[in-house]
């Protein structure tokens, strides 16, 4: 039995419009994204969407998890997509001893596809996500049930 390759390439003319809604914690939920590196931190995640071909539109979060909205690339899954994004950013947490720990995401993260009519609301929760934090210190069940009514409303 012969094995078959197959080179995955996008097909022409083609239109890709998925919308992902990720959230990511740091290990435990504990505080560890600090303010002082934070930027830089979204900056990566950034440029992480970018290898694997997708498309971020937003990031930001608080001390304990991120809040993403991206364009999949057709040519990826999210879960490796996710892989590429929280594994570089650990993994550069950690290079550049940003902390006097170690650094670790949580395992798992939440992902929901988004209308692209509710794109402006919820690039809008996603940026205002300081504040809505201000009185919480960990996501709670309501927070995932917000998101879920935002991304499929």
């Amino acid at each position: 039995m012969s094995s078959l390759k197959i080179k995955l390439k996008p097909m022409g003319r083609s239109l890709n419009q998925v919308l992902i809604h990720a959230i990511w914690n740091t290990k435990n939920r504990e505080s560890l994204i600090k303010p002082y590196f934070e930027k830089n931190l979204h900056k990566l995640i950034r440029d992480s969407f970018l290898l694997t071909g997708s498309q971020l539109l937003i990031v930001n979060g608080v001390e304990n998890h991120v809040h993403c909205l991206f364009r999949l690339s057709p040519l990826r899954s999210v879960a490796q997509v996710m892989k590429q994004v929280k594994g570089a950013s650990s993994y550069w947490i950690n290079l550049t001893e940003q902390l006097d720990i170690r650094f670790e995401w949580q395992e798992g993260y939440a992902a929901f596809s988004v209308d692209p009519n509710n794109k402006d609301k919820l690039w809008n929760y996603i940026r205002k996500q300081k504040s809505h934090h201000q009185n919480k210190s960990v996501i709670s069940k309501f927070e995932i049930n917000d998101t879920i009514k935002i991304s499929s409303q």
